[in-house]
């Protein structure tokens, strides 16, 4: 455990908010990059910023191994170790379709889950360039996450945010469901999709195994058709009469 240790610049000492993102070249000065700081690891390039942290492409210092850094906003020191314990427990889930945790390390107002990094893009990109899949594809992508599923409900994990966001690639094109355990971590309302969005986690409850097996089976509608289930689907071909009728079926 690093517990005690500020999150600070890379390029300047002092404490730093974790939310703080400012990059431009990927070169580290005073006035281009502003980024925390994580024990261990030199972060190197954002991902993005979701509703539960920000994530960057990072390297291990000691071995340079190419990684990805999760920083989770926990203010509370006492949930924050309650996280940290309950993130440890995760780098023992072994799963060839679940993103590997590696690690959590305690910062300044939080905590770092490192994983390992896809760089094969995710599903929401995927669906986005080409609207829907091929019924073989969306199989082979959502049949083994299904099985990831199955074997974190077996060990009484939900993940409650299974979204195309979520599902990423690796470079020889194996889908891994990422985002293991962190709504529960931060204690935050999981995010919410209309269609995507199991309707007990709409209705404000928190997720249980069944909203996980929604969102997957959700996800399969949606990258088969391009369609987000229970909205009006516009076949081509098909009269808008015969699309009633199959919204009512």
């Amino acid at each position: 455990s690093s517990s005690g240790l500020m999150a600070s610049s890379v390029c300047q000492p002092g404490p730093k908010p974790l939310g703080t993102v400012r990059v431009q070249g990927g070169v580290c000065n005073d006035t281009q990059v502003d980024s925390p700081f994580v024990p261990g690891y030199r972060l190197e390039q954002p991902l993005g910023n979701g509703s539960h942290g920000s994530v960057w492409v990072a390297r291990e210092e000691s071995s340079g191994q190419v990684v990805a850094v999760k920083l989770l906003s926990i203010p509370s020191p006492q949930q924050r170790a309650e996280a940290q314990h309950e993130a440890l427990a995760l780098t023992a889930v072994d799963h060839p379709h679940l993103l590997p945790v590696y690690g959590v390390i305690e910062i300044d107002g939080g905590l770092a889950l490192v994983t390992a990094y896809a760089d094969g893009g995710n599903l929401a990109d995927l669906l986005a360039a080409r609207h829907a899949l091929e019924p073989g594809e969306v199989v082979t992508i959502c049949a083994p996450l299904a099985d990831a599923l199955s074997e974190i409900h077996r060990r009484g994990v939900v993940h409650g945010e299974v979204l195309p966001a979520n599902i990423l690639f690796a470079a020889d094109g194996r889908p891994m469901l990422s985002d293991l355990g962190v709504v529960r971590l931060t204690g935050r309302a999981p995010i919410r999709v209309p269609g995507l969005t199991a309707p007990e986690v709409e209705a404000g409850q928190w997720p249980v195994p069944a909203s996980d097996v929604y969102g997957i089976a959700a996800t399969a509608v949606l990258a088969l058709t391009g369609y987000l289930p229970g909205r009006p689907l516009t076949l081509p071909g098909i009269a808008p009469a015969t699309h009633g009728a199959l919204a009512r079926a």
